[in-house]
């Protein structure tokens, strides 16, 4: 079962200082608060650019209730709501790979060496 991430956000040094009991590189600790960090930034991201693209879809419908005919403003609002929605998914997969990465570089961080463990 890999480290929790909390733990790894929380107590680094700790972290850092097993990795060295264990004789492997406590570098891949900071490797993996960047990515992490990387991570909590597009999860960030993704939010924010729900809230713009919800808003866009509000604009378009209540422009459609006011107008019977589709105005330029609209269409401008569509290209807009499209662009917004593969930004979206852009950042989706950015978020994803970066999750799967950090995944993977956890697997590989072993459990907090017990100061009573000889080294």
């Amino acid at each position: 079962m890999p480290l929790d991430i909390v733990l790894l956000r929380e107590h680094p040094d700790k972290v850092k200082e097993s990795q060295k009991k264990r004789f492997k590189n406590p570098d891949e600790v900071d490797e993996i608060l960047q990515l992490d960090n990387m991570w909590r930034k597009a999860t960030t991201e993704l939010r924010d650019l729900g809230k713009e693209l919800n808003l866009v879809k509000k604009n378009i419908s209540e422009l459609y209730k006011q107008k019977k005919q589709v105005s330029l403003e609209c269409e401008e609002l569509q290209y807009k709501k499209l662009d917004f929605e593969n930004l979206l998914k852009d950042v989706e997969r950015q978020k994803k790979e970066l999750g799967d990465e950090i995944q993977k570089k956890l697997n590989k961080i072993g459990n907090i060496v017990n100061d009573d463990v000889p080294v």
